[in-house]
């Protein structure tokens, strides 16, 4: 939970739009799909006592907001860990229901493009009426800062027939590089007998990894 909301009260436009209390004036407390606007005063509440001038403490313990969040989901009412990603997506999706400026979301067909490989000009088409959608059921703080639209594009391997959508997004998961920068430098230590007592390998960027081994047949270097 402390890393999720300290990625999101440095969200500047977000905290700002809750110190400036614009968060009344479109919170929705009669959305099926959100938290009857509980969720939202709750993390204003939390934001204003963050930037409260007149708080010195080193730290806030988010006691009450936390309980207000898990009324709605329980997994996060305790003190177990849990996968920060799935709590940020959770606070994001309630967030948007409880300040969605739509009260009566219209039925809206998806839209597509089947056939051949479509053009530049056909995929921007299809990307703007599909925004145009999606923002006819979903129109809040958090759209306007933390959704997209990303492109999914399926052939068929039997008539090659392509099919393209466009699909909104709140959060992407992403692999972390790995990328590995060593070189098979070596660097030896040896005793007058000619024994073993250190073997350095360079990393790279002026990194050596020493191991050091007092018998004389040096064990494997694990890394």
């Amino acid at each position: 939970m402390n890393s999720a909301l300290q990625c999101l009260v440095h969200c500047e436009e977000l905290t700002e739009y809750f110190l400036s209390q614009v968060y009344k004036t479109e919170l929705n407390e009669t959305n099926p799909l959100g938290m009857k606007g509980q969720l939202a005063r709750s993390y204003f509440y939390l934001i204003a006592a963050l930037f409260n001038p007149g708080f010195q403490k080193p730290a806030f313990p988010p006691t009450e907001f936390r309980k207000v969040l898990g009324r709605f989901a329980p997994n996060f009412a305790g003190y177990t860990q849990q996968d920060s990603q799935e709590f940020l997506a959770f606070l994001l999706d309630g967030l948007h229901e409880d300040l969605n400026r739509v009260r009566n979301k219209p039925y809206v067909e998806r839209e597509e493009l089947i056939g051949v490989t479509p053009s530049e000009e056909q995929l921007r088409e299809l990307g703007e009426k599909s925004w145009r959608g999606h923002t006819l059921r979903n129109d809040s703080v958090i759209v306007d800062l933390c959704q997209g639209l990303y492109k999914s594009t399926v052939v068929c391997p039997v008539c090659e027939v392509v099919s393209v959508t466009f699909d909104p997004f709140m959060d992407l998961s992403v692999p972390l590089p790995i990328k590995q920068m060593y070189s098979h430098l070596l660097r030896r230590e040896a005793d007058e007998g000619g024994n073993i007592l250190a073997l350095c390998l360079y990393l790279g960027r002026g990194i050596w990894l020493g191991w050091r081994s007092s018998y004389r047949k040096v064990r494997p270097l694990r890394i």
